[in-house]
């Protein structure tokens, strides 16, 4: 049943348990929800797959707001990155869809956080309640994030008036 309720969604593949348990140690610790031992890494990866994927069904049947509440519960998990990302981005896709635009792009905010390369698929991204608000995300994530260079030169002309010329008086 799980099989083809993930078939039918146009999202990336999620990640089985083999994937899950091949997850680096490095980048568990690297995170701040990182889980100390493998045996409880493996508990944690299961916990959280498992409860993942009841929040895709839940949403797949289009209970939005019980599919939120299972999502955020990944959130004070210590789940591996890609089912965390798997599941704020089904969380921001139930808040767009219940119309909480605020939530969904603090949802795409916290994923574009957790990693900087998070992205959405073609039909995803297109998709007319949650594809703006996601370009809105990550373009202001590109601005808060420039180069270092780009921020100290948009700082230096930060208090010049560039239509006005020095010293002339309109």
């Amino acid at each position: 049943m799980v099989g083809l309720l993930l078939e039918g969604c146009s999202t990336a593949r999620i990640p089985g348990m083999a994937d899950l348990a091949s997850t680096r140690a490095s980048d568990q610790a690297a995170h701040p929800f990182a889980v100390d031992s493998p045996s409880r890494r493996d508990e944690a990866s299961t916990e959280g797959a498992l409860t993942l994927l009841e929040g895709i069904e839940l949403y797949d049947n289009g209970a939005f707001e019980r599919a939120i509440d299972k999502l955020r519960a990944l959130r004070n998990q210590p789940t591996p990155l890609p089912i965390r990302l798997a599941a704020l981005k089904y969380l921001a896709f139930s808040y767009c869809l219940i119309e909480n635009y605020v939530l969904c792009r603090q949802t795409f905010d916290l994923a574009l956080s957790v990693d900087p390369d998070f992205k959405l698929l073609g039909p995803e991204l297109g998709h007319p309640m949650w594809g703006p608000v996601f370009e809105q995300a990550v373009s202001a994530h590109n601005r808060e994030h420039l180069p270092v260079s780009v921020g100290l030169a948009r700082g230096r002309w930060q208090n010049i008036d560039l239509w006005r010329a020095k010293g002339i008086s309109p």
